[in-house]
Formats: C-alpha cells, sequence, structure tokens
C-alpha cells in the first residue's frame, strides 16, 4: 500500500512537472516571438518612417505672404505623409497586441464559406463586371474552429492582395475544399507575382518583395494573417 501510494505522488508530480513545463516553453515560445518582433520592428521602422517624416519636414517651408498654391501642395504633402504615418504606426501596434493576446479569442464553430463569401460581398471591385472572378465551394460546409472576426481579416487580407496586384486585369479564383479533416482555402490570382525564393520571406513582419514600388501598406498584413492561421492550428 506504501509503494502504491509513493507511485501514485510520484506519478501525480511527474504530470504536473510536465504541466509546468509545457506553459513555461509555451511562455519562453511567446517572449522569443516578442523579442524576434521587437528587433524587426526596429530595423524596419527607420526604414519605413524615414519617407512620412521628411515629407512632414516640409512645413518647415510654409512661411508667410508665401506661393498660396505652393502652400497648398505642401499642406497636401504634410497632410498626405501624416496619414502614411498614423496609418504605419496603429497597424503595427494592432499586430504586436494581437500577438501578446493571441490567445484571449473565443473560438466558435464557424463555415468557412459564409466567411468568406461575406468578406468578398465588403469588397466592391469582386462584384464588378470588369473582374473575372469565380468562388468554388466543396458541397459540405467548411466547418473550423475559430474566431469569425479573425477568420474574415484573413480572407480579406488574400483577397485584397488578389487584387491590389492584379492592377487592371482581375482574374481570380476562390476555392474552400475538404481535404480528409482540414479545410483547405485557395485563393489564385494571375498579377505581378514575385520570385519564388521570395515565398516565405513575404510571410514574416516588414517584408516586402519590391521596396522600390512599394508606395502603401504596413507591410504586416500577410504576417498577422500567418499568425492567425497558425493560432488556429492551420498554415498559409
Amino acid at each position: 500500500i506504501y509503494n502504491q501510494m509513493r507511485r501514485s505522488a510520484l506519478t501525480e508530480a511527474y504530470s504536473e512537472s510536465r504541466a509546468q513545463a509545457a506553459t513555461l516553453a509555451a511562455a519562453n515560445e511567446r517572449l522569443q516571438v516578442l523579442d524576434r518582433l521587437k528587433s524587426e520592428f526596429l530595423v524596419f521602422v527607420s526604414h519605413e518612417l524615414r519617407t512620412p517624416l521628411s515629407v512632414l519636414a516640409a512645413v518647415e517651408f510654409l512661411a508667410p505672404g508665401g506661393d498660396v498654391k505652393q502652400q497648398a501642395k505642401i499642406v497636401e504633402l504634410v497632410r498626405n505623409g501624416y496619414q502614411q504615418l498614423k496609418a504605419f504606426v496603429e497597424k503595427g501596434l494592432a499586430y504586436i497586441s494581437w500577438i501578446a493576446n493571441k490567445d484571449s479569442e473565443r473560438a466558435d464553430l464557424l463555415d468557412l464559406t459564409a466567411i468568406i463569401r461575406a468578406a468578398a460581398a465588403e469588397i466592391p471591385r469582386l462584384s464588378r463586371s470588369d473582374g473575372d472572378v469565380e468562388f468554388s465551394f466543396a458541397d459540405a460546409d467548411c466547418l473550423v474552429m475559430g474566431s469569425r472576426a479573425e477568420l474574415s481579416e484573413v480572407v480579406r487580407t488574400l483577397l485584397e492582395n488578389a487584387i491590389k496586384f492584379s492592377h487592371n486585369s482581375l482574374w481570380i479564383r476562390v476555392r474552400c475544399e475538404t481535404s480528409g479533416d482540414r479545410i483547405v482555402l485557395t485563393v489564385q490570382d494571375r498579377g505581378d507575382g514575385f520570385d519564388p525564393e521570395f515565398a516565405n520571406e513575404l510571410l514574416t513582419p516588414f517584408t516586402i518583395a519590391d521596396s522600390l514600388h512599394h508606395q502603401t501598406g504596413s507591410a504586416l498584413n500577410l504576417a498577422k494573417a500567418v499568425a492567425i492561421v497558425r493560432a488556429h492550428g492551420g498554415d498559409l
């Protein structure tokens, strides 16, 4: 009886130790993610802030009695620089905040096809007559466990990217199908594309495949989409 009691106590202690180790490992992983994000943010911020800050510096050229038209142009430049800076800071803070609190969302049983339809309905260009856009869904519901708001954000990001880089020639195919016990969402386009070596890099924060032609955006949308999908047990 004594040996059985000791064995039971040791088994319980071992289980508690494993649980504590798993908790510490998860906390350590999150700290590593946040540390990497901090480093990436500091590297990128020096590049991304340079343009709007230099534009804001144009306010120095606003002198009393100056040319009205020229000053109007300067004011417009300053306004655009401020909006760009504001959008970048807000997107960056939202991304890092989501990473730090990614376990807070409640998971529901959702039909991904309904989320896709709703997201597509919010993007006017997908329903315009000048685009070649097709949706294909599985016969059965594509049920997933997750957050409606977060999965909707992922779908919008993929659809908006397909539109953004397709320019005037819009050809998009969206498929949602089952594959074993997984749900597969595919968004296909015939846009600009990117070099194969950028395939993985594009999914990391602040990565821009063509920085010479990157005029707007925070370079965070795809990274956040990846983080959301992985938090739901999937991959992008």
